[in-house]
């Protein structure tokens, strides 16, 4: 990672005081950025967006970052994961922008209830980055999306990246929100082994030493944030809903996205299985799509959705079909392949006004979606995850 040329400590100073300064408005309509705007209100797949005068600001400037903080999984990596990269390309059409993925499997570290064999469960959680790192460049090779991918030691290995995680937690202005009912059990941060912790300034190591380090998480988090703002331009965080916990935060500098979260294959009106889009537990692949499938596999997964007709919008959340069904439409209007009649499949266009019509009609286009699994699947497995295999076989 480069090093810059000004003092790392004064340089942190000034990140954070930016942080702690009063929050921007929201951005004021502007003729420039309607089409933006106007994509962002109407895509499905997106629940919100905070949009401030920054961003009109620095693209005047010319070309900004967005930012997608992913994590890792155990073996199979889910699909739901390509949403944030699907409107992330999407906005390219009006934005001169880099999007820089940020792989944070390492951080899984500060979670650990022993130090015992913690360096090799980091070293472990570094080779499920790198298979992470192979999986986003064929997404964004696939997708043709500028930018890049970045893991954790990248941002470790940086003086600055711990100098402004030092200052922000002198300012005791982030929470600790990561409740656990064995908190007690939790090793301190200063059990984590150093190896593992980059370039991390002494005086830092010390101010943290006595904290929980999953209590760190946080703080950790944004501090990320703050440092990916200051190298890459970073100027929107986007990702699902869940992270609001840090978002409260980071759009104090930042402008956000938070895209709909994303729910598994057996969610209902009743039991919205919420999941995390990049993430996928073993065992769960019962449950979602994943990269390894086949378009066999797929049409068999969807087809176990439960039949009862349900609304294609509940708990603020979307039917997995029609997620799917978004997915398959965002990358067609991205690309101009036509494989699937979407419109018609729906009995109208993919727009959100379609989630808040009454629940009869809802179920009508429930009963259009559970009608065409089989097209569905084929359009999901070659549109999107055969490309993507094949571009990850290609780079073995």
């Amino acid at each position: 990672m480069p090093k810059f040329n000004m003092d790392f400590t004064s340089r942190a100073k000034r990140i954070v005081a930016e942080f702690s300064g009063p929050t921007a408005q929201l951005l004021a309509p502007e003729k420039r950025l309607e089409k933006i705007r106007g994509y962002l209100q109407n895509s499905i797949l997106v629940e919100k967006a905070i949009l401030t005068p920054r961003l009109s600001e620095a693209l005047e400037k010319g070309k900004i970052g967005i930012y997608y903080g992913i994590n890792v999984s155990p073996l199979l990596e889910p699909l739901d994961q390509i949403d944030s990269l699907l409107v992330c390309r999407r906005l390219e059409q009006w934005m001169n922008q880099d999007t820089v993925v940020f792989v944070a499997g390492k951080y899984g570290v500060l979670n650990a209830k022993d130090a015992v064999g913690l360096e090799g469960r980091g070293q472990e959680l570094v080779a499920r980055e790198q298979s992470k790192k192979k999986l986003m460049n064929a997404v964004m090779a696939h997708f043709e999306l500028k930018g890049e991918v970045m893991l954790t030691d990248e941002v470790w290995g940086d003086k600055l990246y711990w100098e402004i995680a030092g200052q922000l937690y002198q300012t005791g202005q982030i929470g600790y929100t990561r409740g656990y009912s064995d908190m007690q059990e939790r090793i301190l941060f200063s059990e984590v082994p150093k190896t593992l912790l980059g370039d991390i300034p002494g005086w830092v190591s010390e101010a943290l030493a006595a904290e929980r380090a999953v209590d760190l998480y946080s703080l950790l988090e944004i501090s990320e944030a703050l440092y990916l703002r200051e190298t890459k331009d970073a100027r929107i965080k986007i990702g699902p809903r869940l992270e609001e916990e840090y978002d409260i935060y980071i759009q104090r500098v930042m402008d956000v996205i938070h895209i709909t979260q994303a729910v598994d294959l057996r969610s209902n009106p009743q039991k919205p299985n919420f999941v995390t889009p990049y993430i996928l537990r073993q065992g769960a692949e019962k449950n979602r799509i994943v990269f390894g499938d086949t378009e066999a596999d797929i049409a068999g997964k969807l087809e176990k959705i439960d039949k009862t007709p349900q609304p294609i919008f509940y708990s603020q959340t979307l039917h997995p079909l029609l997620r799917l069904l978004a997915y398959v439409s965002e990358y067609q209007e991205m690309t101009g392949k036509k494989l699937l009649d979407v419109a018609a499949i729906l009995g109208r266009p993919m727009e959100k006004d379609m989630l808040s019509e009454p629940e009869h009609e809802q179920k009508k286009v429930f009963e259009r979606l559970r009608g065409t699994t089989g097209e569905i699947a084929g359009a999901i497995h070659s549109l999107l995850i055969e490309p993507i295999r094949r571009l990850m076989d290609d780079a073995s």
